[in-house]
Parts: structure tokens; sequence; C-alpha cells
């Protein structure tokens, strides 16, 4: 897809396989060149302080509505592994040596909102294409040669399966038709984290495809069943329009859960039946923050990796059963003593009107 060019970077320097790119006026066929394949888009690395791992061009209304960046409650047995990689507008945490991102950060303001509902910036306009394939981000593959681990790409996910839901095969009682709509439902998808949509409907055309295409970083998707992704985790993505309609702004942390880090599931590729160094969630969470009557208000939803289709509504809750499940701390920044906002969750969450109909499917 040919992308017009950017009047300027949204960022000093980029850091690719340890080569920094000054980000000057005449430097303004990055994206292009990521959009070519030519190079890969790359995020840099968690800074010192506070706001350290903000996103790069967030503002103090964007990330301080996160109260901190999310921490785990214990100390982590290699550290090493994991890395804070921050784009254009959103950051992650990945763990390199476990093949998985641990959290995604994202906002959505009345910019966003505006772009969705707009209704210029889907996929069957060239300039917001999706990209043909997700890209391994620079920081992960030079940690993971530290490491001595391999990387994951695009072709981990490939004609793969989660083996707790494995394809039918037709025989007694199984028909054609119905190993053939399994495999369809069961089949591995890249499945986002941050979602595409939310990227591309960011800032100015410019800043929205960058953010697009960072978005297909390796570093932000899990293997994901089908019928998971689409319709019941992307209906919870655009769920968040939603409410970013209602309250103006909202922020997001979203990530996998693994019920047994030390054993998790594998997915494993149709052919041949070899395992992947990739892990497949047990569940996603979402965790949402907002103002609602002038005071901070969140909700968690838990949504089991099935290939069912489910109501996102019958997974919420309270933002502390997340904590548990991931042994994250979410919104560390608001004293733990006293904090109900994640105890429980205001039911109003559950009624916010859905601002339109998704128009193109394109939303994770």
């Amino acid at each position: 897809m040919k992308i017009p060019r950017l009047l300027a970077l949204a960022f000093a320097s980029l850091s690719l396989f340890g080569v920094t790119l000054a980000a000057t006026k005449a430097d303004t066929t990055y994206i292009q060149q990521v959009a070519d394949g030519e190079i890969p888009a790359a995020g840099v690395p968690a800074k010192k302080g506070k706001t350290g791992w903000w996103a790069r061009s967030w503002t103090k209304t964007d990330g301080n509505g996160f109260f901190g960046q999310p921490k785990p409650m214990t100390a982590t047995e290699n550290a090493d592994a994991n890395l804070v990689i921050r784009y254009t507008r959103f950051a992650t945490e990945y763990d390199v040596e476990f093949h998985s991102p641990v959290w995604g950060a994202y906002t959505i303001d009345t910019t966003t909102l505006q772009n969705d509902l707009g209704g210029e910036r889907p996929a069957s306009n060239l300039d917001f294409a999706r990209p043909g394939q997700f890209f391994q981000e620079p920081l992960v593959v030079a940690r993971s040669k530290l490491l001595n681990v391999d990387s994951a790409s695009h072709g981990t996910f490939t004609s793969s399966y989660d083996p707790r839901f494995p394809f039918l095969k037709v025989d007694v009682g199984v028909t054609a038709t119905e190993a053939k709509t399994a495999k369809s439902d069961r089949s591995i998808q890249r499945g986002h984290m941050v979602p595409n949509n939310a990227m591309k409907c960011q800032g100015t055309i410019e800043q929205g495809q960058t953010a697009q295409i960072e978005s297909f970083s390796v570093a932000n998707i899990v293997p994901q069943m089908a019928k998971s992704n689409a319709p019941t985790w992307s209906g919870l993505e655009s769920a968040c329009f939603d409410w970013a309609k209602e309250l103006t702004q909202v922020w997001m942390i979203v990530g996998p859960v693994y019920h047994n880090h030390d054993a998790p599931t594998f997915i494993k590729k149709s052919k041949g039946d070899a395992d992947q160094v990739t892990p497949s969630p047990d569940e996603l969470f979402y965790v949402v923050i907002g103002q609602r009557n002038g005071k901070t208000s969140a909700i968690g939803f838990l949504l089991p990796h099935k290939p069912e289709i489910a109501n996102f509504r019958d997974f919420a809750v309270p933002v502390d059963v997340i904590e548990q499940k991931t042994g994250l701390n979410f919104m560390p920044e608001i004293p733990e003593a006293n904090n109900l906002i994640e105890a429980s969750f205001d039911p109003a969450w559950l009624n916010t009107r859905p601002r339109k109909a998704t128009a193109d499917g394109d939303d994770n």
C-alpha cells in the first residue's frame, strides 16, 4: 500500500537491530518503508522514571489515566526476559522466554472516536489496509539472541491449533460439514491484544497509519481461536468505543491469562502435530478505566479462550479478580488499603448503548 509522506516523524530516533536512525524532516520515508516491507517497525525500550513506560506520544492525560504501570505483585524469576516496549500510541510488556505479551495498554479519546465514527479508515481504504504480515520486533529479536531462545514470528501461528480443541475428523457422528465448521472455528489466528482498529483511528492520518502498523508486532499478539477472536473478543474491543462515547475517554489494559505458567498448553502445527514455542491462553483479560460522575471507575472482563460465541458482559468481574489470576497489580498509584475501585464494578458499565454496528469487522 502507498502511504502519503509524513511531515515529520513523531519520535526522535529509532533503533533497528542496533542501528540508530536519526529522525529528521528528510527522514520521512520510515512508514512507507515499513509498509513496503523494506524495514521492520520498531518500538523503543522503557526509560527510567514514573512515565518511562508511556507510549511515545501519550499526553499527561493519556498516561495518567492508567494510574501507573502494571506491576507484578511478586518478583519474577528472570526479569531480564521481560521487555516493556513503547510504541507511538500503545505500550506493551513482552516475556521473551515465554513468547507472550504480559499486558498491553492503550487509550481511546474523542479524536479516536470521531475517526472511527467518520468511517474514513476502514480496511477497504488502501491507506489503512491491514499489513500483509506481523513483524518481529527488533528489541525482542535482540533480547532473544542474548537469552539464546527462538523468537516467535508470523509463521509460528500459521496452520496451528490448540490441542485442547483439536480438529474433528469425519467419523461416526461427525459429518464432513461439522468437521469443516469445527476446523474453521478452532483454527488459530493471530489475536491482537491492543486492537488494530483502535490504533488506526488514533490522531492524524499519519499517526493512525503508524500506530496501525505498529499494532502488527508479534509482541502484541497471542494465539486465538477464530470463534473466540470474533465476535466475542472483537465485541469487547468495540464496546470500548461505546464507553469512550459515553465517558469522553477510556483507558484499557489487556492481555492473556495462563492458569499454569509452568506447564502451559502450547499450540501445535496442523501438519506433523509439532509443538510450537508459543503458549495458548486459558483466558483473556480486559481492564477498562474511566471517569463516571467525576470519580474513577473500573471494570474487568475475563473471557474464556474457547471456540464458542459468548456475550462478554457475562464475564464482567472486579479488577481484583484479574489481579489474582495474573499476579499483576493494576492502577498501583491508587492506594490498595482503600481501593474500592478494584474491589467491585459499577453495573452502569454494562448498560452502555452501542454507538453503531460494526461495519467491516475490522476491530481486532
